[in-house]
């Protein structure tokens, strides 16, 4: 099956075509997440903070069947400015078998990354699939909180900061923070395509967050340097997975 991407940035377009194609990017968000509300889709997408929002639609021939919305927030902390690489990302019921998303992800934060070389710069998700966190977590060593590696100072200070600024966030260990993401219970056809696989990291994942098929998400993060990037490329490249 060939899928083919489309790439653009939300802020960089008129506000009369923005209305236009937030209103498209909603209708989809709404049949891949039938939860979700327009307030909390709008604040996700039109967050003050953000200096881009960008937009990845994924298309089979002529038909929409996914997206990825990655804003990127500026912010400061108590140690300076950083960068926040956050993904909002999904497929309609037919097409989640693909694992598309990482791929086109990677590519476009690599080369935003050069803009700001001198800047801390930290992809930070809330997983709610045991599977997309194997995903991530088989494909960079420095993504956490991970199986048998404590969470190096920094990232626990980093995921203290987020976890602030997130509503609804529950601490289950010292690097633990479980969010409610407000997702439907998987049918057992979906926990079928979307859910345990017999691997340590889905372990993990299901000891930390085991109502996760209630909509409970794992807070993880990951620091975006250039040691970082290169390592999961270059795993994606080879379709190299860490056990």
């Amino acid at each position: 099956m060939y899928v083919s991407e489309v790439v653009f940035d939300l802020k960089k377009i008129s506000l009369l075509k923005q209305n236009c194609v937030f209103q498209d990017m909603l209708k989809l968000d709404k049949q891949i997440f039938p939860e979700t509300t327009d307030q909390s889709f709008m604040d996700f997408v039109y967050d003050p903070a953000a200096i881009s929002v960008y937009v990845i639609q994924y298309f089979c021939e002529d038909r929409l069947i996914g997206q990825n919305i990655i804003p990127i927030l500026k912010l400061e902390t108590e140690t300076g400015m950083v960068l926040i690489v956050s993904s909002r990302a999904g497929f309609l019921p037919d097409y989640r078998k693909l694992d598309q998303t990482l791929n086109g992800a990677v590519r476009l934060i690599m080369n935003h990354r050069m803009k700001y070389p001198f800047t801390p710069y930290w992809f930070v998700t809330t997983l709610a699939q045991p599977r997309l966190y194997g995903l991530f977590a088989s494909r960079s060593s420095h993504f956490f909180p991970r199986k048998d590696k404590n969470s190096p100072g920094e990232y626990r200070e980093m995921l203290n900061f987020i976890a602030q600024r997130q509503p609804n966030v529950e601490q289950r260990g010292e690097d633990i923070y479980i969010q409610d993401c407000n997702l439907p219970v998987p049918s057992a056809d979906e926990l079928m395509h979307c859910g345990i696989v017999p691997d340590s990291h889905s372990a993990f994942f299901t000891k930390h967050a085991p109502d996760w098929f209630y909509g409970k998400g794992m807070i993880c993060l990951c620091k975006l340097d250039g040691r970082t990037l290169t390592e999961t490329a270059m795993n994606v490249f080879l379709d190299r997975r860490l056990t």
